[in-house]
């Protein structure tokens, strides 16, 4: 007859484990189960538990931390499918390394592989419903973090109704409409700026002088005298890379001043 050092629950087999959060030992009935570790050479199962709500949102935390600086890419579907590759790399940069078992350091160094699996706990014909599981409410908040950076990586290269669509999916509407008004300006500044480079190459027409701007992403020499047209000024004829009308127009503004 075993019995748990952390609730006196008593039974035939008692089997224990410890927090992965703070190490304090625990058993089925009273941790917080989380997920299984399947290694793949030899097959075995590890169990990983917490002890109380307080060290599951500590280290949620943790995962969150390490997922947000992952290169998720631009692709929602991608990204949740890949979740469990993103878990796992999270799993192996957890601080608390001390509380995570023997078996656990095998995976660091090298010796051992392993995926992430949730859902109830499955051994060979029987399934083991944990008394407190946690499992589903992580893989949630872990594809919802997937799916905060995807948005934000679609901001960063100017995908801005894709970014709006996830932050309304994840019910963020306020997040969606900001984002939508960031680019109604951003459209309105950019019809503004063309507009003012139209009237700064008809200036150079007029003067009759001819500037030469540097590619910003080549260093290419681009000549602006009076035969040149708005429209060339748009790529870059060495590199094909656009060029950034407001850049421009600020060079030309100077150097017309």
């Amino acid at each position: 007859m075993g019995k748990c050092p952390n609730c006196g629950k008593k039974a035939f087999g008692m089997r224990t484990f410890k927090c992965k959060n703070c190490g304090k030992e625990i058993c089925h009935y009273c941790g917080i189960y989380l997920f299984k570790l399947y290694w793949d050479k030899p097959i075995k199962i590890d169990l990983w538990y917490v002890c109380s709500e307080k060290c599951f949102e500590e280290f949620t935390n943790q995962l969150e931390k390490h997922i947000s600086s992952i290169d998720v890419g631009l692709s929602e579907t991608l990204a949740t499918a890949s979740l469990p590759i993103f878990l796992k790399q999270a799993l192996l940069a957890l601080e608390r390394k001390e509380y995570l078992g023997e078996e656990f350091s095998k995976i660091e160094s090298g010796q051992k592989q392993f995926r992430v699996e949730f859902g109830p706990l499955k051994v060979g014909p029987i399934t083991v419903e944990p008394v407190k599981s946690g499992g589903e409410t992580l893989r949630r908040i872990l594809e919802k973090r997937v799916r905060l950076k995807v948005a934000q990586n679609l901001i960063r290269v100017g995908n801005f109704e894709a970014a709006a669509r996830i932050y309304e999916k994840l019910g963020l509407y306020d997040e969606a409409g900001k984002v939508r008004a960031s680019y109604r300006e951003i459209k309105i500044k950019k019809t503004e700026i063309t507009v003012d480079l139209n009237k700064l190459v008809q200036q150079i027409r007029e003067s009759g002088i001819v500037l030469v701007y540097s590619c910003p992403n080549c260093g290419g020499k681009l000549q602006i005298s009076k035969e040149t047209t708005v429209g060339s000024l748009k790529v870059c004829p060495y590199c094909g890379s656009e060029l950034e009308v407001m850049k421009l127009a600020d060079f030309l503004k100077t150097a017309l001043s």
